[in-house]
């Protein structure tokens, strides 16, 4: 073992300049993470202790998913779960396996807004009825689905499961990015993975 241990008055100096730096971050991550107006290019947290190229699970809020519900809008960071470029790259073919086994040929387009989307086929049964619900002035409302991807052991393989807002579920999958620091906000949709 070398060096010494800190002392009182190191440590509490320490903490000082932390919290101050703690500050300046989390100032940050909602002025680059937390709006539309963003490039949409971030990097991890600081408080994140995994990175998106390493989670078995990515997911995000539907929000008010384009195209009449199929055409979903990725965070830059999430592109990494399912190896792309956060700065984009070609389109990109996976395969979706419902809950139910089918599978689903789906491209990963990256769009001129700079924003990665996945294009959700039609034969995906929460698609076909649609994502998001109609009003009654007859626009279609706010979605109340998480669209949520599972690596599978397969590479472009990924296990697709729709959870409500306000299920259990969803509220333990939150807990657990928000343990590992990996929880995002864009102010309309929340995001992460684990």
């Amino acid at each position: 073992m070398s060096g010494d241990a800190p002392t009182k008055t190191e440590l509490k100096a320490y903490k000082a300049i932390y919290d101050r730096a703690y500050k300046i971050r989390r100032k940050i991550n909602r002025l680059v993470v937390g709006t539309e107006t963003s490039s949409n290019v971030v990097e991890a947290p600081d408080e994140a202790q995994l990175d998106p190229s390493l989670a078995n699970t990515c997911w995000i809020e539907c929000g008010r998913i384009t195209l009449m519900g199929r055409e979903l809008e990725l965070k830059a960071i999430q592109a990494r779960f399912f190896g792309l470029k956060p700065t984009g790259s070609p389109t990109k073919s996976i395969t979706l396996i419902h809950e139910d086994g089918s599978r689903h040929p789906t491209p990963l387009i990256f769009r001129e807004n700079k924003m990665w989307r996945v294009m959700f086929p039609t034969s995906i049964p929460e698609v076909a009825a649609g994502l998001r619900p109609d009003e009654p002035d007859g626009k279609q409302g706010r979605s109340p689905y998480v669209a949520v991807f599972d690596r599978t052991k397969k590479a472009d393989r990924y296990i697709l499961h729709f959870l409500h807002e306000g299920s259990a579920e969803y509220a333990n999958l939150i807990a657990r990015s928000k343990a590992l620091g990996t929880q995002g906000d864009t102010g309309k949709r929340r995001f992460g993975w684990c």
